[in-house]
């Protein structure tokens, strides 16, 4: 395992890089899939693997009133990204996000956006097991990653773009990983931006009792009606 100081080092020295690339499509396709997912001015948000800040300056736009801890191990990245936002919602620390313990309570997203495959695969489960205590029932976790066979094909064309670590997280054992740390698949997806199927969209949250809800007394009246002209369009088209 490459040692940890060589991590920090290599961080340290990719800020100028981050700062050229600045909010691209896949940052900013990260946060409006937040807002769809319900991120809004009260939210609470543990973003783990900051950066510059990127993603944290987005994420201050929209939350006003609730509040953002920003983690990072490399502590040139958080001295950037706190130069560069400051507000009282905003909190940024320096730590290794596989054994952090936040201040922040009551999350109701915790966002590891291409993080996982620069964390070493022996550290998943622990990272995992860490998460979960950070947890409420309502938190979402959610994780971007490039699709693993992307990944691959990258490191075997040796493509400038790869840092210290880059490593396929394989999606069936990553899972696994998750279940035995006490966390449930919501969603999956793999997706475009660059290339056709080139990352993927994962989200957890921890596993709880199935609770047997029904949908139609909580429908308003105007849903109602919209689901009684369905299944009356259904049995006319297809009868």
């Amino acid at each position: 395992m490459i040692e940890q100081q060589k991590i920090i080092d290599f961080y340290d020295d990719y800020i100028g890089y981050q700062v050229r690339v600045g909010i691209n499509e896949r940052i900013y396709g990260l946060y409006r899939r937040m807002i769809r997912l319900g991120l809004n001015k009260r939210s609470r948000v543990l973003e783990l693997g900051c950066g510059i800040g990127s993603l944290t300056r987005l994420l201050a736009h929209c939350i006003k009133q609730g509040s953002i801890e920003a983690v990072d191990i490399s502590p040139e990245s958080v001295a950037y990204a706190g130069d560069h936002l400051s507000n009282a919602h905003t909190r940024f620390v320096t730590a290794d996000i596989v054994r952090y313990t936040p201040t922040l309570k009551n999350i109701d997203f915790i966002t590891l956006f291409d993080v996982l495959e620069h964390v070493p695969l022996s550290l998943h489960p622990a990272l995992l097991n860490n998460l979960l205590k950070a947890c409420t029932p309502q938190t979402k976790i959610l994780i971007n990653i490039p699709n693993p066979d992307s990944l691959v094909y990258d490191i075997e064309q040796g493509s400038e773009g790869l840092q210290i670590i880059d490593q396929p997280v394989v999606i069936s054992t990553f899972i696994k990983d998750a279940d035995q740390a006490g966390l449930k698949l919501d969603f999956f997806e793999t997706y475009d931006i660059w290339h056709k199927n080139d990352y993927t969209f994962i989200q957890l949250s921890p596993r709880s009792t199935f609770e047997k809800t029904d949908l139609a007394s909580r429908r308003s009246l105007f849903q109602k009606a919209v689901k009684k002209m369905q299944r009356i369009y259904f049995r006319t088209r297809y009868r």
